[in-house]
Parts: C-alpha cells; sequence; structure tokens
C-alpha cells in the first residue's frame, strides 16, 4: 500500500492513482490522513499540479493576506491567473481556511465547456436532496460537476454536503473525476440523476 493510513478507506484507488502520477503526497511518516480537511492554500497548489497546462489570461491577484513568506504564494498567484480562484468580496484569499467542497467541485468544473440542457435547479433537483444548501454563486458549476460525473457523494450518493469541509480523501476522488481516471471511484458514491432510462420503444 502506497500509505500507511488508505487500507481501508473509500478513496484509496484515488488516493494511489494520484501518488502514482505525483499528484498528491503524504506525510513524513508514511500516512496521507485522507480525512484530514484540505485548506484553500492546499488546494491552490494542488490544482497547479492537475492543470499544469491551463493557460494564463489575467494578471495574477495579489491577496494582501497572502504574504510573500507564504509558503503557496507563487501557487495562489498562478491559480488566480488562470482563473480558478478570485478571492473573496472584500479582496482576501483567506489560505489557511478549509476549502469547502462546494467550492473545490466549482473549481474543476470551471475546466468544463459545457452548455446546460436545462436550468440549474432542474439538474440539481435529480441529482441532490441537500440542493438548498448550495449558494446561488455555485448552482450552475455545481450542475456541471454533476453531470461531467466529477461529484462523488459517500457515504449517502444524493448528500452532496456543499459547505462541508473538503477531506484531502474526497479531494484525491474529485480530482480523479474530473481528469476521467477509470476504475478509481466506487461507482455507487458518484452523483447520479434520480430519472429512469426510458426505453427506446417509449420514446
Amino acid at each position: 500500500m502506497v500509505f500507511s493510513d488508505i487500507q481501508n478507506h473509500w478513496a484509496k484507488e484515488s488516493i494511489s492513482k494520484l501518488k502514482e502520477q505525483n499528484i498528491v503526497s503524504g506525510y513524513p511518516d508514511g500516512s496521507f490522513r485522507p480525512n484530514k480537511p484540505v485548506t484553500r492554500a492546499e488546494f491552490a497548489a494542488l490544482i497547479g499540479m492537475v492543470y499544469p497546462h491551463a493557460e494564463q489570461f489575467r494578471e495574477p491577484i495579489s491577496f494582501p493576506d497572502v504574504p510573500n513568506n507564504h509558503w503557496a504564494k507563487r501557487d495562489i498567484e498562478i491559480a488566480s491567473a488562470k482563473g480558478f480562484f478570485s478571492g473573496y468580496p472584500d479582496g482576501t484569499f483567506r489560505p489557511e481556511r478549509e476549502i469547502p467542497r462546494v467550492q473545490a467541485l466549482v473549481v474543476l468544473a470551471s475546466r468544463r465547456d459545457f452548455f446546460l440542457p436545462l436550468n440549474s435547479e432542474e439538474i440539481l433537483k435529480q441529482y441532490f436532496d441537500d440542493r438548498a444548501d448550495i449558494p446561488n454563486y455555485a448552482k450552475k458549476a455545481i450542475a456541471v460537476a454533476a453531470i461531467e460525473k466529477i461529484v462523488v457523494n459517500y457515504p449517502q450518493v444524493r448528500k452532496l454536503n456543499p459547505n462541508r469541509s473538503a477531506t484531502r480523501g474526497e479531494i484525491a476522488a474529485f480530482i480523479c473525476q474530473a481528469l476521467n481516471v477509470p476504475d478509481t471511484v466506487n461507482s455507487e458514491y458518484i452523483a447520479k440523476n434520480n430519472l429512469l432510462a426510458i426505453p427506446p420503444q417509449f420514446k
């Protein structure tokens, strides 16, 4: 096993695959700590590993709460230049704040050029029982993420828990889905709509 503490974790295949690709790393003691929350700074650094060739289309944002000696300053600035992050309305980045699941999914969905066939509310209704908890700014992106099979919900597939802090294991699963890495996430935890398929003879 790549890490000492993922043997029985539901996201172990995702974690192992990303380790193989040098996208994630563990701790000096050989652990991965899959249930540990991820900070916004950590996620900014990670997204640079996931999408290294994403185009920078604007000037980097210099956030007042990310000092020059912050370990992730360059990663955060590059992520902002690539459009992954814009910060909060007050101009801050809040690097040590734990990133909510919804924010991580919005960032990953931002790489998808996808036209929604229905309005986002209709789509979210098909996928999530707790859709009312999704912030307005994120609804379209989460609808795209759901259709594109980026969303992974464990243990209850219809519970997005959008405002709960994302864990290292969850982020690994999201990334594998975003990169279309096969056979890394148990299909029962990938968000799916609740509409039954219509047999061809009834169409």
